[in-house]
This record gives structure tokens, sequence and C-alpha cells, in this order.
């Protein structure tokens, strides 16, 4: 199994390049089917836009590809092998120098994502690197006899625009589907990509296609190119890169179909002289959408960016910044929030409030550092042993608050003494660390939240006042306090103290 692996290791980037030349070597046969000034030089040339995508996904230990399909491309078609060695090795170039100046300054494969790099992509790999392979050709040519040197202007740029649309239209198309290669789209959406779709090629056919496809407006009669120029940001703000991409690429099909079949708004000078509008056009466009596009992916980039930095601020305004409980703003909010349902649904409230028994002695004798350490596991433990809609929260110094939704005074107590337990069982460097709690209960026909801290901060202090380490929940007038005798539950700590002066008050 290894060697068969290994073996499949050492076949994979010899069957890469295969792909990479037949790919090429397919596309660059029908590009050649558009040549009018040589019969190896066209105003259409896809493989430039396919090989820039190879070498910039997959890296450019691929140009072997690249040089076996641009050789058999030109050798099946006109010239000799030197002169055909020599237009490969141009076109490999062109390839390889666009994708290494795209990857060292323009974030390779990831260049349409930044409106800076999309240009960056623009000016070194679709205009610079293409005049490489234009030059190189030419030269290969008319040293070979196969040109004169007085048709080498019109053939250096016919192939320097058939490479640099090229690359503009197909390399973009490429990676925008090599990064999100999977169908998403809800199913709500879907009548609307038909809608587009249908819109962009009844209006392509509209401009550039023969009379027989004209309704009878009788629009192509007149240039109104311009009017492709919506449906493709229709396509870019509604779908994104991938979309968009590909719909300029489909208009650019129907633009070179209707051109070659002597219509729309370029055919009227000769052919080649119109394949070369068509494409100048088409590669404005194409830029255009692109920079559009990424303009849009900054902007949701921003979008998303700054609403994560709300949500921290958010949570940074209603957090306490040591323990990463709620503080008191944010218990503030929670209490609101808790009494308004509790009001709604006729349901009770309970809240505890706790203090860290004789802390500051353990901050005195231990330093402040070790106190902090303790006031985080406290909170830890508090947080192990509450429930999802319970919230817990620093009130200040060492002491803290608990909330708990939909809980009645029984309950509440129950809760108070699991805590209570959990701090007292736990392992605690140094001395051990006990907690003393005062709880109360809103009863559903009240919404007093003052009252109810009140109320919790009078348990609070009774249970200090009767000795620590214990519970003391608050008596309502409307709410039986709680009788330890009656409460299998309840321990030795917990006591039922009536009527005691709140800390505020004494």
């Amino acid at each position: 199994m290894r060697d068969a692996l290994y073996g499949w290791d050492r076949i994979r980037p010899v069957a890469a390049v295969i792909a990479v030349a037949a790919a090429y070597f397919l596309v660059g046969k029908l590009g050649l089917k558009l040549a009018f000034v040589h019969t190896s030089v066209t105003a259409v040339w896809p493989p430039t836009g396919l090989a820039l995508a190879v070498l910039l996904i997959w890296g450019t230990r691929l140009w072997p590809g690249v040089f076996l399909g641009a050789f058999l491309v030109n050798i099946t078609t006109e010239g000799s092998v030197l002169t055909t060695l020599g237009i490969a090795t141009g076109n490999t170039l062109e390839g390889v120098v666009g994708a290494w100046l795209v990857t060292r300054f323009a974030n390779g494969r990831n260049c349409m994502n930044e409106v800076r790099n999309v240009f960056g992509f623009v000016f070194l790999a679709a205009l610079a690197s293409t005049a490489i392979s234009a030059s190189v050709g030419v030269f290969s040519l008319m040293a070979g006899g196969f040109t004169a040197w007085d048709n080498m202007g019109s053939i250096w740029f016919t192939w320097w625009v058939g490479d640099a649309v090229g690359a503009v239209l197909v390399t973009p198309w490429l990676l925008a589907w090599h990064a999100n290669p999977h169908l998403r789209w809800r199913w709500r959406r879907i009548p609307e990509v038909i809608l587009l779709l249908l819109t962009l090629v009844l209006f392509g056919l509209d401009i550039f296609g023969p009379d027989t496809y004209h309704h009878p407006l009788q629009i192509g009669s007149y240039p109104l190119t311009f009017l492709a120029a919506p449906i493709l940001l229709w396509a870019v703000f509604r779908f994104g890169p991938r979309t968009a991409t590909t719909a300029t690429l489909l208009l650019s099909a129907i633009a070179l179909r209707g051109t070659l079949q002597d219509a729309g708004p370029f055919a009227t000078v000769a052919p080649n002289e119109a394949l070369l509008l068509v494409q100048s056009f088409m590669g404005v466009i194409a830029v255009t959408i692109l920079v559009v596009a990424a303009t849009q992916q900054q902007l949701e980039q921003y979008r998303r960016r700054l609403e994560a930095a709300n949500a921290e601020l958010t949570a940074a305004s209603v957090t306490d910044a040591l323990t990463g409980a709620y503080n008191r703003r944010g218990f503030d909010q929670r209490l609101n929030e808790e009494l308004e349902r509790a009001a709604r649904y006729r349901q009770p409230l309970s809240l505890l409030l706790l203090d860290i028994d004789l802390f500051k002695q353990h901050n005195d004798a231990f330093g402040h550092p070790a106190g902090d350490e303790v006031l985080k596991t406290v909170v830890r433990l508090l947080q192990a042993h509450v429930r999802a809609t319970d919230a817990v929260a620093r009130q200040g110094g060492d002491e803290f608050a608990i909330l708990l939704p939909n809980t009645d005074s029984k309950g509440a107590f129950v809760m108070a003494e699991r805590f209570r337990e959990a701090i007292e069982s736990a392992i605690w460097p140094g001395q051990s660390v006990t907690i003393t709690l005062g709880a109360a209960t809103l009863p559903v026909e009240s919404d007093q939240g003052e009252k109810l801290l009140a109320q919790a901060d009078e348990a609070l202090y009774a249970a200090k006042e009767a000795g620590r380490n214990r519970v003391v929940h608050a008596q309502w007038p409307s709410v039986r306090a709680h009788d330890n005798s009656d409460d299998e539950s309840a321990s030795p700590h917990n006591v039922a103290v009536i009527g005691k002066p709140s800390r505020r008050q004494a």
C-alpha cells in the first residue's frame, strides 16, 4: 500500500503537467481559429489566463505544462521547431513572470480580494508580463522568416491585446471558482440567478447579435454597449465575484460571436480590428467589474470587523475584566431584562448576593495576585454550577451576585447551598476559602427590582452576623421564609432570618 501511494505521488506531478498541457492546447486551438493578421497570432488568447491561474494556484512548478501546451499548439499550426520553441518560451516566461510578480506584490491567488491588488494584477500580469510573450513571439516569427518587418507593429499589438484580455477575463474567473467551488445558493435565490442569466443573454444578443435576434425595439442598431454594465453590476452586488466573472466571460463570448457575424457596434471595420475593439471593450468592462467586486468585498470585510469590534466593546462594557463575569452595568441590564420577563410570564425571580469570607485577610497574607486568583477561581466554580439562563456578576471587590430566573425561594436556597459547598470543598493554595450568601425571591405579583436587591443584601448581612459560611434567605411579605427544620436539604449552615437591617442602613 505504501509503495502504491509512493508511486502515485511520483505520477501525480507528471499527470498535472500533462493536464495543463492538454487544456492549454485545446483552448489555444480555439483562440487560433480567430487569427486574422497571422496564423499564429490572434486577438483572442484565453490560454494566457489559464496559464496564469494554474501557476498562481498550484505554483510555478507546473511551467512545463504551459511550455508543452504552447509548443504543441504552435507546432501544429505553422512554423519551424526553432520558431515554435521561441514562441513557447515566450508564453511560458509570460506566465511564470506574471505569477511571480502577482505573488510577490499583489497577494498571489487572492489578488482579487482588494482593489490595490486588482490593479497590481492588471498592471503586472495583464499588461506587463504579456509584453514578454508578444515581444519574444514576434521576434521568433521574424527571425524564422514567417512574417515581414512591416507587419511587426500590428502583429505585436494584436498578440499583446489577446494575451492581456485573456488574462483579465479568464484568470479571475478561474481564481474565483477555485476559491469558492461549491454552490451554496438558497432555493429562493435560484430564480434570481436564472433571471440574471436570461437578462444578460437577451441584452447581449440584442446588443451584439445579428438582426434576427432583435426584438421590435431594434436597440442593436444603436451603440448601446453600456447597457451591459448594469447587468454585470447586478451580478457583483447580488452574487459576488464568482458569478460576476462568469457573467463577464459569458458576455465576452456573446460579443465575440456577434462581432464575427458582422453584427454589433464593433463590426464596422476589418475583422481583426473589430476583434481588437471588442476585446478592448471587454477588457475595460472586466477590470471595472473586478474593481467593483473587490471594493464590495473590502466593504463587507470592514463591516464584519466593525461588527466584531462593536461586539467586543459591548462585551467589554458589561464584563468584569478580571473574572470574566458580568460587571455592575451588565448585571443591571440583565436584572431589568429578567424583571420584565418575570412580570410578563408571571414567573418567580431569585437573587443571590455573596461575599468571600475574610477576603481582606487572605489578601494581606498571600498578596493581591493570590487574591485575584481566588476571585477568578470563585467565578469559575460558580459558573460551573449555574444554569444557562443564570447570570453571575461581580458587584465590586469580593462581592458577587447570581441572578436565578424562574426560581422560587426553595430553589434559590438549594442553589445557594450548592454554590457554598462547591467553594468550601474546592482545593485552595494556602488557607481554605468559604463564602457567605444572602438570598431573596421576587414573587410573581411584584416587580420591585430595588426591593429584591435590598432583601438579598439584608439576608447577606444577616448571614455574616450569624457566623459566615452559610446561606440566609430573606422573607417577603407574600412568601414564607425557609424554615430549615422543614427542609430536608437544609444543612446546619442554613439559617432563615427575618427583618435584619441592611448594611446600607446600618
